[in-house]
């Protein structure tokens, strides 16, 4: 027995690695005990992740008090070392780790969430979401984080209360986060009486706007996106995250598309000129395939998008769609002037599809 425990500690590293798995073998018993004592010595990078794997693959509750101080080692390979391996420690690593839940030290207690999330285990849910209400901010983040990821809806309320009385910017965008992800109508109506109790989306602080876009796009309330919609300026340094918002909400929710609100945002994009010709591609593609703009609307937008740098191709296939007199001269005279050879193939390959 002692002879495998000091080839453990043998200078030679590569006794060392066949000690691991030798004290697995003829001595599990004392294989947590001794691993654990080497693990906190180790310097060698093979040989800690060989300990570190042994450790994840055995019994190691008889340690868990020496695995958790290593929380509170100034040496970050020990402290994630034993989030892993809290990590596969199962329903008696959770019982263990909620008693801490209230530690004195925040970093410990951000550690302990760190570990719960690792078990992957329903279990851990309820102690993932007393995170919620810790008084450092880092930890409700965290605990956030998790449940989001977790997919813990039953958990949004809980959040939603954090949000009524939390400003801490990162905290706020966590929600957020986590609510897009697995929220439905009934918690996003709620955000939003939070984040703009005035029904204004412009009250929304612009730190939490890109987080709420996505939000509001992956809703499917239609009554949502009309006043997000509604109060929003497709110029503003925001535009393209509007833009994938709309796309989102049109793909996951087709009615959308043919909504007012949202066919006067894509028209509004689609005629201004300072907005980023991509979106505005963007925007006419999805006017143009939803059918959302009236037949006489069609050539005096085409002939301003012909006229436009950086627009000419779209504005070819509005005016192709549209199939007037005045579409069909005004395609011929853009290509008898254009040495723009792309433009020209595009134009083929439209004749070409219509037959």
């Amino acid at each position: 027995m002692e002879r495998l425990k000091q080839k453990l500690h043998s200078p030679d590293e590569a006794e060392r690695l066949y000690a691991v798995q030798d004290i697995l073998d003829e001595q599990p018993d004392k294989a947590p005990e001794w691993l654990v004592e080497r693990l906190g010595e180790e310097s060698s990078v093979a040989v800690r992740e060989s300990l570190v794997d042994a450790l994840k693959g055995i019994d190691i509750e008889s340690v868990f008090p020496r695995l958790f101080g290593m929380f509170s080692s100034p040496e970050a390979f020990l402290r994630n070392a034993a989030v892993d391996i809290f990590g596969e420690g199962g329903d008696a690593a959770i019982a263990f780790l909620t008693a801490y839940l209230d530690h004195a030290d925040r970093e410990v207690r951000k550690l302990v969430m760190d570990s719960l999330y690792a078990t992957r285990s329903k279990t851990a849910v309820m102690a993932l979401r007393a995170g919620l209400f810790d008084p450092s901010v880092n930890v409700k983040i965290t605990a956030v984080e998790y449940l989001g990821q977790l997919s813990d809806t039953d958990s949004l309320p809980e959040m939603i209360r954090v949000l009524e009385t939390k400003t801490e910017p990162m905290l706020v965008s966590a929600i957020l986060e986590a609510l897009s992800v697995m929220g439905g109508a009934q918690h996003i109506q709620s955000v939003f009486k939070v984040l703009c109790p005035n029904g204004d989306i412009r009250e929304i602080n612009g730190l939490f706007l890109p987080e709420f876009i996505r939000l509001v796009a992956r809703s499917g309330d239609v009554e949502i996106i009309e006043q997000f919609l509604s109060s929003m300026d497709g110029s503003g340094i925001y535009a393209e995250d509007y833009m994938e918002a709309v796309i989102e909400s049109s793909r996951r929710f087709p009615r959308i598309t043919g909504n007012k609100a949202v066919r006067d945002f894509l028209l509004g994009l689609i005629e201004n000129t300072e907005a980023d010709p991509a979106i505005r591609y963007t925007a006419c593609d999805l006017v143009l395939e939803n059918q959302l703009i009236d037949p006489e609307q069609i050539d005096p937008i085409g002939f301003e998008l012909m006229e436009q740098p950086g627009m000419q191709a779209i504005g070819l296939r509005w005016l192709f769609k549209s199939d007037t007199q005045d579409a069909r001269q005004k395609i011929q005279d853009i290509l008898k002037r254009t040495g723009n050879q792309e433009l020209k193939q595009l134009y083929e390959d439209l004749t070409e599809q219509e037959y």
